[in-house]
């Protein structure tokens, strides 16, 4: 029996919690009990206390009730104690308040002064504990002793304090057509006007204008006046507490990336990684409303610039702000791979050079920055750079390798001329058994210059400072006939 007795208790709570819907309004005045609903963590709360009453017999009128307004974090499930606040009970019985978290006390009750004195208005109550506003009722207005009252003054509101009630004039001895205090208006919904204090409208003094209560919420009454005419009551106050559905929104995923995934090279893609609520989606920027992924791991495409990617958590609402991850995106060396000969005759070697990074590896295995290459044909070399990020490039150079005939060869081939020392540094001797007129011309065909052989130089010239390549000997008006191909290697 004492288990079912506790379910049953159990499942009303939960009842009650599912049937408090937003906003719960509270305008009468008493004690009641504010249960927060499941998923509900922040409330605003919005409070205005009761208004004092007028006084009698020529009084002043009674203050405006004070005014607050708050948003608060809150325990799903709680239970808080609310208070609204009766009218004309002066400050401390006027007060509405939530638990401890925010008050607004009621306004005074107003009182008699002496003849002929204008006064007696009750002050303003005030609000306290709101962050987002506190605000002061306004004080009544004065009355005049047992004539005339004074006006209530106005709650204060949403948008202001509270103005004063306006004071009732002195009575002069002979004439009675004078009003009550006017009314102080409130401060913004939902603090009320105060009501306007008594007066009379003959010259007699028997027919009275009454006094008038405040209007809801928190307005002070009108002072009475002395013909048997009370004082209007105060208006009582008021709570409201709103909240935003039950659902909150999950705070902004936790980046959980190593510097590995945050730092690539050029061209490569990384996958970033993030923690949090509910399902995690993947933006380029911090507005976009297109996805480019979703879930805790999000694979980039391939970068060449560095690049910030946003990402928020959703579960029945999304993040409030989305949390950026960049990835810093280091560049590729620049390698660089040259010979120190563009060509090679079969049987000599070649020194190839590697720049541009801080570790070389040839496809020779070699792992050294310059490397030594005899190859007997032309061949292609290729290196892969290292820089000190770790970034790689490669590059390519192209050994050309000829066969380069020797002398004995050359004669054998065109016994009329021979060229030595060939292949040579740029410094060769030129000679035929017969008159002759030769030009030298390089690899595209252009001329480089003219050689006469004769009787004169011996049937003998020495060409020199050629630069490193290849060049042809041919004879001038024929020049398809190739008499004689020259190398230069330095």
């Amino acid at each position: 029996m004492k288990k079912l007795f506790t379910l049953t208790l159990f499942v009303f709570a939960f009842n009650l919690i599912l049937a408090q819907v937003s906003p719960m309004t509270y305008t009468t005045p008493g004690l009641y009990t504010f249960t927060v609903p499941l998923g509900v963590t922040t409330i605003t709360i919005e409070v205005v206390g009761g208004g004092g009453s007028g006084g009698g017999n020529g009084t002043g009128g009674g203050g405006g009730g004070g005014y607050a307004k708050g948003s608060y974090a809150v325990t799903p499930g709680a239970t808080l104690a609310v208070k609204v606040g009766t009218g004309g009970s002066g400050a401390a019985a006027g007060t509405s308040s939530v638990a401890g978290l925010i008050s607004a006390s009621g306004g005074a009750n107003g009182v008699s002064v002496s003849n002929p004195a204008v006064g007696g208005g009750g002050a303003g109550g005030s609000g306290t504990g709101g962050n987002i506003a506190n605000r002061t009722g306004g004080q009544g207005g004065g009355g005049y002793y047992t004539y005339f009252g004074g006006g209530g003054g106005g709650a204060g509101g949403s948008l202001a304090n509270g103005s004063t009630g306006g004071a009732t004039p002195a009575y002069n001895g002979s004439n009675c057509l004078t009003p009550g205090g006017t009314a102080g208006l409130g401060g913004g919904a939902p603090g009320g006007n105060g009501g306007k204090g008594a007066g009379f409208t003959d010259a007699s003094c028997s027919n009275p204008d009454p006094s008038v209560g405040g209007s809801a919420f928190g307005g002070g009454g009108g002072g009475g006046n002395g013909n048997g005419y009370p004082g209007a009551a105060g208006a009582g106050g008021f709570c409201e507490i709103t909240w935003g559905g039950g659902c909150v929104p999950p705070p902004a995923p936790t980046g959980s990336n190593t510097a590995s995934n945050l730092i690539i090279c050029s061209g490569n893609t990384t996958t970033l990684s993030a923690t949090g609520s509910g399902t995690l989606s993947w933006f380029a920027s911090a507005t976009s409303t297109t996805a480019l992924g979703s879930g805790t791991n999000f694979a980039t495409p391939s970068l060449t610039v560095s690049t910030t990617y946003y990402v928020e958590a959703m579960t029945c609402a999304t993040s409030i702000t989305r949390t950026a991850i960049s990835v810093t995106v280091n560049p590729n060396p620049i390698v660089t791979a040259v010979s120190n000969t563009s060509l090679l005759c079969t049987g000599q070697t070649a020194t190839l050079s590697a720049g541009g990074a801080s570790s070389y590896t040839w496809n020779t295995a070699a792992t050294t920055t310059a490397i030594t290459v005899s190859p007997t044909t032309t061949t292609n070399y290729t290196v892969t750079g290292t820089d000190a990020n770790g970034c790689v490039n490669t590059a390519t150079v192209t050994q050309n390798v000829s066969i380069c005939a020797g002398l004995s060869q050359l004669l054998t081939l065109n016994p009329q001329l021979t060229v030595f020392p060939n292949p040579g540094n740029g410094e060769f001797t030129i000679q035929a058994s017969t008159e002759i007129t030769l030009q030298l011309v390089n690899e595209i065909g252009q001329l480089i210059k003219l050689i006469s052989l004769n009787s004169k130089n011996d049937f003998r010239s020495e060409i020199k400072d050629l630069a490193p390549g290849i060049y042809f000997i041919t004879e001038k008006n024929t020049s398809s006939t190739i008499k004689q191909k020259i190398i230069v290697t330095k």
